[in-house]
């Protein structure tokens, strides 16, 4: 019944199939830890959990859950300090290089490699730079591919991983396949080839092997290519790698069409087009429509072998046929092209989506980050402001800068709810003052006698509303400290806030101190009373004093004519 426990024990189990290539094992076992992470409300286990679960899912090739679950571990790694953000970033980049989007991979590779620069991650700077350069060579531009690959085998070498050098092998030989240089890419696959073997690495048998069946489909060496097919076919049937499958199904389909073997070409490309997500191209219309030809064609000809008699009336047949056949043509081809248009519409739709929704998870993360910046640079003046208070001998003075302390603190708090919250645009204010509150008890060391009840029911509010509210009962509570209680008296503050319609606030500070005695002057500077009467103006607010057992000032503020 240990939950902590229990959580990693998940977890490991998870990692272990993750590394055996057991992904839905992975992924059943990592569910089962965030469950007991998101119950035990553990933010790191949390954090850890969810990037598992987006590296299980990307090798999985289900790249829209991956990037669910690497946004989610991205903030609650930020929120955490931003710890091991090098690693997210560089899965959400490598996931978009997936998809196809190569200017968003680009965008969160190279932030992964800062991040991993400056904390000296020489194995997650191997794998940057690998991701990096395949960007680029899904780009064509290999001169860059083959730059940040090499950069990245050097890295690899170093630290002698075995692992990550087969892929940076592998990586080469991709590079100098596309480019057409078949000796230098057969060397680097080979040599991956022998260190994949060596460390049984399932994935890596089967990446190797698909781009060994690549070369040597090129070079018209069909037995060869046909055997690291199916190999490859093989490995990723028991990993379930659907992106890698789908694609060794078209490599399939061209050798067994090359060496004439229609119906399993046939057979083979209906495999491929069963795995891809999206509709036909025109192309690939095309390439079903020839094959079923020749494999029709085919039969044709063996029959005709053995109909030498009809010879002449088949003759005739083919004529009927050839005629029949254009007119199908003719009317395949207006309905492929009105339906490559419709096709084409709808994928730059959802291509529109899922770039706004990128868009809009990079601009939350930012506003976070600013808010966050904010609250660092407010805390960095209170400190500053503190500091100096505490080299000064004037008790005036002195009180005018913890007074401005406390005032900077009040607009920090809210920065900090904003960030720490789940609406970036609006700070849930009862939870605000009481946060407040216990501030500047602190300040005035009056946590023994001076008790803060906040009676209203939860209300959220814009920063522009929320700021001057907070600097308004901040002076309210300073004010109540200093005078309200004297020599050591215990007391109750009262703090109310509530909307009486859509465009009013009600909010009303009390305390059950002194109170203020007719005749006698304001004590202090009276810079309190001007910030609250220019505030209250502020907000197009009437402000109203009694004195009556206590003090007790309330405002009624109307912002739908606040400036």
């Amino acid at each position: 019944k240990n939950q902590k426990l229990l959580g990693k024990s998940y977890l490991i189990l998870g990692t272990a199939f993750n590394r055996s290539d057991q992904y839905d094992a992975a992924i059943e076992f990592y569910g089962r830890a965030l469950e007991v992470f998101k119950e035990a409300a553990d933010p790191k286990g949390l954090a850890y959990v969810t990037n598992n679960l987006s590296i299980a899912y990307d090798l999985k090739g289900d790249y829209d859950q991956s990037l669910n679950y690497a946004f989610q571990s991205l903030k609650l790694k930020d929120s955490l300090g931003g710890s091991e953000l090098g690693t997210t970033y560089s899965n959400i980049g490598d996931t978009f290089r997936k998809k196809g989007d190569a200017e968003k991979a680009l965008h969160y590779l190279f932030r992964s490699v800062e991040i991993r620069e400056q904390s000296n991650d020489l194995e997650g700077l191997a794998d940057s730079y690998t991701n990096i350069g395949v960007v680029y060579e899904n780009e064509k531009n290999y001169p860059l591919a083959l730059e940040y690959g090499l950069k990245s085998l050097k890295i690899e070498e170093e630290i002698c991983r075995e692992s990550g050098y087969a892929i940076g092998l592998n990586y080469l030989g991709s590079i100098y396949y596309k480019q057409g240089q078949y000796p230098k890419a057969l060397d680097y696959y080979y040599e991956s080839l022998a260190i994949v073997k060596r460390i049984a690495s399932q994935s890596g048998l089967a990446y190797v092997a698909h781009g060994l069946s690549l070369v040597y489909t090129d070079l018209e060496q069909y037995d060869s290519a046909l055997f690291y097919a199916n190999t490859s076919l093989a490995v990723l049937n028991a990993i379930g790698d659907k992106g890698k499958k789908t694609e060794l199904y078209q490599v399939l389909s061209s050798i067994y069409s090359a060496q004439g073997n229609y119906e399993k070409a046939l057979t083979s490309y209906k495999d491929y087009t069963s795995l891809k997500d999206t509709i036909f191209t025109v192309e690939k219309e095309r390439m079903s429509v020839d094959m079923e030809s020749k494999y029709q064609s085919a039969k044709k000809d063996v029959a005709l072998l053995t109909k030498d008699a009809t010879i002449a009336q088949q003759k005739t047949n083919q004529q009927v046929y050839v005629g029949i056949a254009l007119g199908l043509l003719l009317l395949s081809a207006g309905l492929l092209y009105y339906y490559k248009k419709r096709q084409a519409r709808n994928r730059e739709l959802q291509r529109l989506n899922h770039a706004l929704d990128a868009k809009n998870q990079q601009n939350e993360l930012l506003l976070k980050e600013i808010h966050h910046r904010v609250k660092i640079n407010l805390e960095l003046v209170k400190s500053l402001i503190a500091l100096q208070s505490a080299q000064l001998e004037d008790s005036p003075t002195k009180d005018a800068m913890i007074a401005s302390q406390n005032r900077v603190q009040s607009m920090g708090i809210i920065h900090q709810k904003l960030y720490q919250g789940a609406n970036l645009s609006s700070v849930e204010m009862k939870d605000y003052f009481l946060n407040l509150g216990e501030g500047i008890l602190d300040a005035f060391s009056a946590e023994e006698q001076v008790k803060i009840e906040c009676v209203m029911d939860q209300l959220e509010l814009d920063v522009d509303t929320a700021v001057p509210i907070g600097l308004i009962v901040n002076e309210l509570l300073t004010n109540a400290l200093k005078y309200a209680f004297p020599k050591d008296t215990a007391g109750t503050i009262h703090i109310s806030l509530s909307r009486t319609d859509p465009e009013t606030l009600s909010l009303c500070v009390a305390d059950n101190g002194v109170g203020k005695s007719a005749g006698l002057a304001p004590q202090g500077t009276g810079f309190g009373s001007q910030l609250i009467r220019l505030l209250t103006q502020q907000l197009n607010g009437q402000m109203q004093e009694e004195s009556e057992d206590g003090t007790r000032v309330s405002f009624q503020f109307h912002l739908d004519q606040a400036a």
